[in-house]
Formats: structure tokens, C-alpha cells, sequence
């Protein structure tokens, strides 16, 4: 069966005035139509810059080797007037700040009955009719007087209701969701995650979820791909990923998850030190300075792709028996 996006040996430089950029290193992923993949890592590890790639957003300075195919397509060999067709119709998103993803100046049911503008076959009333379905379905009371209201006029977490409507209008075969509860307050969060949870049957293709939070990955997500310094570090089914870590980068990242720690502590757990910048060469592996683990040959060799017996994977020496 075909993938419906297929990654394969990405890389994505960034030209600078200071010298490149190597935002992505090298990324093959599948993602299979159904099915929600939880993209994860710290600030600076690549997830928006993958993100970006699948939504064919990357700036003008962006350089790319390698293949990212949506639905058999090569996306970086559309011109741009398919990549703007495919945008909104194919592929959609959920960002992470809902004002600024918002028009300020234009009413909501104006904004959510354009977001419908590739629907030809459709009228104007039938998209105001639908988009107001829509704003009830993703539990938004009152939805008649939403669609005439501005944005500054809604809550935090309405705007973000707001955007999923949005996107679940254009029903996408690809739903992105880019760090969609960072700018929430806890109740509102927990509101959007049973919202992203339920969403899940109104999307007829797959789901990518950005975020940080592998509390939000182990409770949406049924794979797991973990992302460090622009490489893809392990991959595979979310419970096992979750469970038995077997990059320690992974194994970090939890042990950092404040729903692991067992009673009061003076202070979180942190990893230590910080993610290397991606315009300087590097070898070995890249998150070896930070490495517990780390031996002599994980500083100079990259590390093997080592694969397990359930489709996962992770790079790093010590698997090598």
C-alpha cells in the first residue's frame, strides 16, 4: 500500500549570511493514510522545518536534497500554483498561536467560508451553513453569533476551536497540528486535546501532531517519531517507543515528563546542556555532548540505524551488539 506521505533522505539547508543552515539531516519517514504520527524534541530539533516540508511552506532560502512525496507527487517538483492548490484542499493546519493564524480585521464566518474557497461546486450559503455545523461540532456554543464576531472578540481557547473548525472544513487528507495547546491555560488544553481526539474521525487521511509533550503524543498518537538537532533519532509504534525507549535521547525526554515524577521535588529534571547549532559541521552523533551513555566512537562515527521487530527504529551505537 502506498504511503500517504513518503520521506525519504530529506535535508533542508538554510542559506545565511553567516554560512548554511542544516535545519533537517537526512529524514526518511512514512506516514500511512489513518493513522496519527506524534512528531517530538525539543526547540531547535526540526519538527516546524518537517513540518513546513509536508505543507510545502519552506522559505526562499531553503535548499533541499532528497524526496517527499505526498499521495505519489514529488511536492518539491510542483510549481507554485499546485502547491497553493494543495495547501487547504490536500493538506491542512493547526497552528500554535490561534490569534495571529487569525485575520484580525475580518469577522470568523468570513475567514471559515474562505477557507471552503477551493469547494467549486458549492455556494455561498452552503458554506456559511457548513462552517456554522462546523463551529458546533468542535463544541463552540452560540455559533451563529461566532461567525459575525472578530477574533480579539474570543477567548484563547475559542480562536484554537476556531482553527480546527478551519481546517476540518477543507476536509484535508493531511492534518497538521504545530504545537496546537502550547499557548493554553491547563483546562483549555485538556478541552482541545478531547477535541483533537475526537477529530480524528472527521479526518479521512492522517494526522501529524508537533509538540514537546509526550504526555499529548502517548494519549493521541499510535506511532511516535523523535526528532534531535535536525535528525530523526528513533521512530516507531507509540507504546512501545513510550514505554521501552531505546535511544537515550528519548529515554531523557521522559524522564523529564512532570507526570513521571513520583512526589514533591525541589526542581524538574532537565537535560543538560543544549541542543548543538545546526550551522556548524558536526560528526558522530549529534547528541553525544549530552550523552550519558556516550563512548569514544559516538563522537566521531555517526551512529547505525538500527531497526526492531515491531517497525521501529533508532540511531545509536550502543544498540549494536
Amino acid at each position: 500500500m502506498t504511503p500517504l506521505l513518503d520521506i525519504a533522505d530529506l535535508s533542508i539547508t538554510y542559506a545565511a549570511a553567516s554560512g548554511p543552515v542544516r535545519a533537517l539531516r537526512n529524514v526518511s519517514l512514512t506516514i500511512a493514510k489513518g493513522e496519527v504520527l506524534g512528531l517530538v524534541g525539543e526547540s531547535g530539533s526540526g519538527k516546524s522545518t518537517l513540518a513546513s516540508a509536508m505543507m510545502a511552506l519552506l522559505p526562499a532560502n531553503a535548499a533541499v536534497n532528497g524526496r517527499l512525496e505526498f499521495n505519489g507527487a514529488d511536492l518539491f517538483a510542483l510549481g507554485p500554483e499546485a502547491r497553493r492548490r494543495l495547501r487547504g484542499n490536500g493538506v491542512a493546519a493547526i497552528f500554535q498561536d490561534p490569534f495571529t493564524a487569525l485575520n484580525p480585521a475580518t469577522r470568523i464566518g468570513v475567514q471559515l467560508i474562505e477557507f471552503q474557497h477551493h469547494k467549486t461546486g458549492i455556494g455561498h450559503a452552503e458554506r456559511s451553513r457548513r462552517a456554522v455545523a462546523m463551529l458546533g461540532r468542535v463544541g463552540i456554543s452560540d455559533p451563529e453569533r461566532r461567525m459575525r464576531q472578530y477574533p480579539f472578540e474570543l477567548s484563547g481557547g475559542i480562536r484554537q476551536r476556531v482553527l480546527i473548525a478551519a481546517a476540518l472544513l477543507t476536509e484535508p487528507q493531511l492534518l497538521i497540528a504545530d504545537e496546537p495547546t502550547t499557548a493554553l491555560d491547563a483546562t483549555t488544553e485538556m478541552q482541545v486535546v478531547a477535541l483533537l481526539r475526537a477529530s480524528r474521525a472527521l479526518v479521512d487521511g492522517a494526522i501529524v501532531l508537533v509538540t514537546h509533550d509526550m504526555r499529548l503524543v502517548a494519549d493521541l498518537c499510535d506511532r511516535v517519531a523523535v526528532m534531535y538537532a535536525g535528525e530523526l533519532v528513533e521512530a516507531g509504534p507509540t507504546a512501545e517507543v513510550v514505554t521501552r525507549p531505546r535511544h537515550p535521547y528519548t529515554k531523557a525526554l521522559l524522564a523529564c515528563d512532570p507526570a513521571r515524577i513520583a512526589g514533591p521535588v525541589r526542581r524538574f529534571p532537565t537535560i543538560p546542556g543544549q541542543v548543538p547549532d545546526p550551522a556548524i559541521p558536526r560528526d558522530g552523533c549529534a547528541f553525544a555532548a549530552r550523552c550519558t551513555e556516550a563512548s569514544g566512537i559516538c563522537l566521531t562515527t555517526p551512529p547505525p540505524m538500527v531497526r526492531g521487530d515491531g517497525g521501529d527504529f533508532a540511531r545509536c551505537h550502543r544498540l549494536v551488539a
